[in-house]
């Protein structure tokens, strides 16, 4: 069978009674557009086959769907509703693979192309809607797959932990209902697969014990039939923790992310007649106040999930060269693709400087072991024609490597994903990693801001040809696009002769030769405003000297735009019942102006529409089109509101958020509160992005 694409997100579009019932405006509709936009802007390879979706509440926006998708996902479950009163269940399907007629085992499911089943237990404003649980089985050539699509009753506390007994009688309704319409043939159980908003906290902050209990106790039914996608499969092979935890939700008073979305797959006897996960992932994460919980789905191979992934380092280098010198190491791995659309992982679990070749017709991409949905960014690309003799030599060992590959750096250990260029490809294919030591320009270590390297310079061998160790250092461009100064210390500890020299890309010095033994060597260096790379080379005395690090320390804080970046409303100038807020939002970063927008619709509990979108949009086009994720500066956010509706402009406020310090954590969630007064009553809006040390796509 092909791989399955499988999408399921919580949209959040209520009806206009339920965003009236809020104190929210109705702009359910405007969401829709943008769910439909998002989606089908998705690149064409990795677009859904199948989404599910929860919280199609409203009527309007349910429209804006049914016109905008089934151009490429015809079939379609148009509404999931028992016709009794309240809210149906929100639940809405879209395939572009074709229904297949269920199985009629029993009278209380007739033929049809989907089943479905209201739940009895409900409670809280849940009890407003007739939540449910649905079936369809979709045309997977070869092998049918059954999904069920539901969305089970929330909690309203900040442990997750209230109404816990309805949804688990809700969970025990779903096993009986699939148990009822399937029957007990093992045709019919084979690829099913269970997807949705379960309300279950899944992640690694959460305080109560209700995932073991659904999932590893034994005492919930649906845990002996079904496994957590993610927790199973989305992991490194040397650690049942999941790196990435996973988050589909973010909390919009709080900014707390939680694990609610899942895709859950039957357990099935041998592994290797299992569909599971090849890759899971959160690519759409603000239009809805949930992401979307993506997988590609197959069946069970050898190496083909991130549990499961070779762990590269354990593999035996390819020596080549005197053993009187050392030098940038290569590994070779073969993995085979042995289903269409399937992946084959493997598992780096050191950080550092590598270039990855591949077997032409296959196609790699790399992931820190922290985020699984955003790929590494590529730091050069690089040709076999660039190594040193000996590593091309070693390289040349393997037949069918493109001699193009790409050369990345990351501060932690990451996966490979392979898999072929195309959805029919497969086959056997090489992987090779060079990991960089150092000996030439081209084999340069790549520092990244305030990680600390070691280069492991060898003891008693020349390191390459000439016993020179380069590093590379890519300084990134503030957003005002000024001059910064970026020092880099050699920290010698042993306080040994040793010579520091830099150069830029061009091999102009920037630093002259001063051999020096002082146990801390600073090589402060000025960018010239715009993207600067420069070489910082180290020599030593004696091939016994080996306790040398280099650290780069930028001046600069970087806020994440691949990252939560919000304005919200915690609550409106006056009575909050009567009318809403027309605001005025400035963001400025150190002296250059960002961002200038006005909202005339501002409700309390509301974020402001598509910010974190409209910024990245502001910053790509100051970049000349080229995609951003973060904006660096070196002082401060300058964050200005104003209140422009009521009888005179008045309510102006300004706050701002500071860079990071070397006191404070790699990366953090920063807020700004700011207060608005009003004649009528004063209002409070909170401002919070996220700020990182490093640059993103690094790890």
């Amino acid at each position: 069978m092909p791989a399955l694409r499988l999408m399921t997100f919580n949209v959040q579009l209520p009806s206009m009674v339920m965003a009236i019932g809020q104190g929210q405006d109705d702009s359910a509709a405007e969401r829709a557009k943008s769910v439909t936009d998002a989606i089908l802007a998705l690149p064409l390879r990795d677009r859904p086959d199948v989404i599910a979706f929860n919280e199609v509440f409203n009527e309007d926006a349910r429209k804006v769907l049914l016109q905008n998708l089934p151009a490429v996902w015809p079939n379609v479950v148009k509404k999931v509703d028992d016709g009794g009163a309240g809210e149906d269940s929100g639940l809405m399907l879209f395939s572009r693979l074709k229904f297949l007629m269920l199985p009629t085992l029993s009278p209380l499911f007739p033929a049809n192309e989907y089943f479905y089943s209201t739940y009895v237990a409900s409670a809280g404003p849940d009890a407003g809607a007739r939540k449910a649980v649905a079936m369809v089985r979709v045309d997977t050539q070869g092998q049918p797959t059954t999904i069920l699509f539901t969305h089970t009753q929330a909690s309203y506390d900040s442990d997750n932990g209230e109404n816990r007994g309805e949804r688990r009688k809700q969970l025990d309704q779903i096993i009986e209902f699939v148990k009822t319409a399937l029957g007990p043939s093992d045709a019919d159980w084979k690829n099913v697969i269970l997807v949705g908003d379960l309300n279950v906290k899944g992640d690694p902050d959460a305080v109560t014990n209700e995932w073991n209990e659904v999932f590893k106790s034994g005492q919930v039914e649906l845990g002996k039939l079904f496994q957590d996608g993610w927790r199973e499969h989305m992991h490194p092979p040397v650690s049942l923790d999941e790196r990435d935890p996973g988050f589909t939700q973010r909390d919009t008073s709080t900014g707390q992310l939680n694990r609610f979305d899942y895709q859950c797959f039957k357990i099935i006897e041998p592994k290797t007649r299992q569909l599971v996960p090849h890759h899971m992932f959160q690519r759409l994460r603000e239009i809805s106040d949930h992401w979307s919980q993506e997988a590609r789905i197959q069946l069970f191979s050898a190496n083909c999930t991130p549990a499961t992934a070779i762990d590269f380092l354990a593999l035996p280098p390819v020596f080549v060269g005197p053993v009187t010198k050392a030098q940038s190491q290569a590994r070779i791995a073969a993995v085979n693709v042995q289903h269409e659309g399937a992946c084959q992982w493997l598992y780096v679990a050191r950080p550092g400087t590598y270039s990855l070749f591949r077997d032409v017709g296959f196609e790699l991409a790399m992931f820190g072991e922290g985020d699984l949905t955003n790929p590494l960014l590529r730091l050069d690309s690089i040709s076999t024609a660039e190594l040193p003799a000996d590593v091309k030599a070693g390289l040349n060992r393997s037949t069918g490597l493109d001699p193009k590959g790409e050369t990345i750096v990351t501060r932690t250990p990451f996966f490979i994903r392979a898999r072929s260029k195309t959805e029919i490809g497969k086959g056997a294919c090489k992987v090779a990693i060079l990991t960089h030591r150092g000996e030439s320009r081209e084999m340069a270590i790549a520092l990244l801001p305030h990680v600390e390297v070691d280069p492991q310079l060898p003891e008693g061998q020349t390191l390459g040809d000439d016993d020179r160790c380069w590093f590379r250092a890519d300084i990134p461009t503030k957003f005002d696009m000024q001059p910064h100064t970026a020092t880099f210390r050699l920290a010698n500890r042993a306080k040994v002769p040793v010579t520091l020299t830099a150069e830029d890309a061009g091999s102009t010095p920037l630093l002259a030769p001063s051999p020096s033994a002082s146990p801390e060597i600073l090589a402060p260096l000025t960018s010239s405003g715009a993207l600067d790379r420069v070489f910082l080379v180290l020599k030593r005395a004696a091939l016994t000297d080996i306790q040398f690090t280099m650290l780069w320390k930028s001046p600069l804080t970087f806020m994440r735009l691949d990252k939560p970046l919000r304005l919200h409303i915690d609550d409106e100038t006056g009575p909050d019942a009567i009318g809403d807020d027309t605001l005025r939002l400035d963001l400025t970063v150190d002296s250059e102006h960002l961002f200038t927008e006005t909202w005339d619709n501002a409700d309390a509990g509301e974020d402001w529409p598509d910010l974190q979108k409209k910024i990245r949009d502001v910053a790509t086009a100051k970049n000349g089109g080229s995609v951003v994720s973060e904006i660096a500066f070196s002082s401060e956010i300058s964050i200005g509101a104003i209140k422009l509706d009521g009888i005179a402009a008045h309510g102006s406020v300004v706050d701002f958020i500071r860079g990071l310090d070397e006191f404070d954590k790699d990366t953090e969630v920063r807020k700004a509160s700011l207060t608005i007064v009003d004649p009528a009553g004063d209002g409070q809006i909170t401002f919070a992005c996220t700020l990182s040390k490093f640059p993103a796509g690094h790890g």
